[in-house]
């Protein structure tokens, strides 16, 4: 069996890193509302895999942070890195995923809105037949 490294999503509750983030390129004039000024935030509608990229065996923990921004439609339109840790494949495979996930659109009240939402995705060593990994929702970053 291959090692696998198993991923957790977690959706944070203030989108206020988008805003800290200083420097990063915000999409076009467009405002994408933060988790703390959503009613309801977006949800993933389907299991969300990353695929652990290249030869490189998982042999630890590893944290990565996005922010995503997805559209009133539910669709991610960016996938910004939040953290100063970069790996080898590691972004770009998280990347790959998350722009071809679809969600359930943000809400403020009963309309959908564009929305930013922070992510953390963790990478566990577990050994399993595929060399994938499950990125699940949790509750709070």
């Amino acid at each position: 069996m291959e090692p696998e490294g198993v991923a957790r999503m977690s959706l944070g509750r203030e989108g206020e890193a988008a805003d800290i983030a200083g420097g990063r390129k915000r999409l076009a004039s467009e405002e994408y509302h933060p988790r703390s000024k959503l009613s309801a935030p977006p949800v993933p509608l389907q299991e969300i895999t990353v695929q652990w990229p290249g030869e490189r065996t998982l042999s630890e923990r590893v944290a990565v942070i996005f922010i995503l921004h997805i559209d009133e439609h539910g669709v991610v339109r960016e996938v910004i890195p939040d953290t100063q840790k970069s790996l080898p494949g590691v972004d770009e495979a998280v990347k790959k995923a998350f722009l071809g996930a679809k969600f359930s659109p943000g809400r403020i009240g009963g309309e959908s809105v564009r929305s930013r939402i922070r992510i953390e995705v963790v990478f566990e060593s577990v050994l399993t037949p595929k060399n994938s990994v499950v990125v699940s929702e949790r509750k709070s970053l």
